[in-house]
């Protein structure tokens, strides 16, 4: 209602919250759609497997990012990458 949302708790991980203030966001297209939330966990859950710290590394993209872009050439290339299973 009027655009508020409840807090997060401070100890919710950088990644999560960057993702649940997206899924938030006022105007409904710029909202992630439903499997790219899927894909976005599934990533994250790859990238805990390969790094048990990645929470506490993580650095959110910047909003005008296109994460599919600048991932793509990696997933190409053959190089290993969590978003490439996603």
């Amino acid at each position: 209602m009027q655009n508020v949302r409840p807090p997060l708790p401070p100890e919710c991980p950088l990644a999560l919250t960057s993702l649940v203030t997206r899924c938030w966001a006022a105007n409904p297209r710029k909202r992630p759609h439903f499997d790219e939330i899927v894909s976005i966990l599934e990533g994250y859950s790859e990238s805990l497997k390969e790094d048990p710290d990645f929470f506490s590394n993580f650095i959110p993209p910047s909003p005008n990012t296109n994460i599919i872009k600048d991932y793509l050439p990696d997933c190409i290339s053959g190089r290993k990458s969590a978003l490439c299973h996603a």
